[in-house]
């Protein structure tokens, strides 16, 4: 696993169903949970960096949608084009 999390070296097919989604749990938040440590901790150091750059505010709004949503990667796959620039413009 990555992001620090516990180390577990045996095969996680041998967990229990409660196990294994905490596992996954765990390491979606070592992976996305970046964003809430810094609006908890330093908030004003994204701001800056958001409000001064429209393509870095753009960056950021659309590397959290694919993040959070269920697209494997492939945020076409769940939002037209047309409906990510309209969350962008918004």
């Amino acid at each position: 696993m990555d992001g620090g999390l516990p180390s577990y070296s045996g095969d996680l097919a041998g967990l229990t169903p409660q196990e294994r989604a905490w596992f996954e749990e765990a390491a979606w938040g070592a992976r996305e949970g970046a964003y809430g440590a810094v609006q908890r901790t330093k908030p004003q150091t994204a701001a800056f960096g958001l409000t001064d750059s429209p393509v870095g505010l753009a960056a950021w709004i659309v590397e959290k949608m694919r993040a959070w949503s269920d697209c494997d990667g492939d945020i076409e796959s769940v939002c037209t084009k047309d409906e990510i620039l309209t969350d962008v413009t918004l």
